[in-house]
């Protein structure tokens, strides 16, 4: 899932640089301008300047967003997982997790994707992972948690869990609801993956005694 070509843009630097220049302007016209009897259209030039500096830095609030956005997205090495299937993707987050201490079982869960069975302590989690380009459905969210019923984690009862690179439909996140299926989407996953190493994975795992 490529990302879309971005359209040229002024730099940052010079939008805050012009910005900074605003303010300082704004801040010399309404004091030392003024006592030298030399301000600038006083008041309205002022009113016009704050506009002006107000939509900017709303301007530059959007661009530090986007910005943030791009850096956690190169960080989180999304395309990579795009890449992989199913069982790839599990052998990526199982090396993850080993290195944050979670022993880790390969399985499968036949066409809802590949199984990966982990355990730290007395927290057990089991995982499906599914690699698609489309929505997963309800459907699908039906036929994992079944998968998982069929094929238990081997230690015992454990959280259930489904990872993909891709997004669920409405009608999937009620249907996971109904299952007690815990969804990591795309979003989701590129948060987890860029966070990886100073965060848990599955840092909001539950217990099971």
């Amino acid at each position: 899932m490529p990302r879309p070509a971005k359209k040229r843009q002024l730099p940052l630097e010079l939008s805050i640089t012009w910005t900074a220049g605003c303010v300082l302007l704004l801040l010399a016209n309404m004091t030392i301008f003024r006592q030298l009897n030399a301000s600038v259209g006083d008041p309205w030039f002022n009113y016009m300047l704050g506009a002006a500096i107000l939509l900017q830095s709303l301007y530059i609030g959007v661009r530090l967003y986007r910005l943030h956005g791009e850096i956690v997205y190169a960080n989180s090495q999304i395309e990579k997982v795009d890449g992989l299937d199913d069982v790839g993707f599990a052998e990526y987050i199982s090396g993850l997790c080993a290195d944050e201490g979670w022993s880790s079982q390969l399985g499968s869960c036949a066409a809802a994707g590949a199984a990966l069975y982990l355990e730290k302590a007395d927290t057990r989690l089991h995982v499906i992972l599914h690699t698609a380009r489309r929505r997963l459905t309800g459907d699908y969210v039906a036929s994992a948690a079944g998968s998982m019923k069929e094929s238990p984690h081997p230690a015992g009862e454990a959280e259930l869990w489904c990872l993909t690179n891709t997004s669920f439909t409405d009608r999937a996140r009620r249907a996971a609801a109904d299952y007690g299926l815990r969804l990591v989407d795309r979003k989701e996953l590129i948060r987890r993956l860029a966070k990886s190493g100073t965060m848990p994975f599955f840092h909001n795992a539950r217990r099971k005694k």
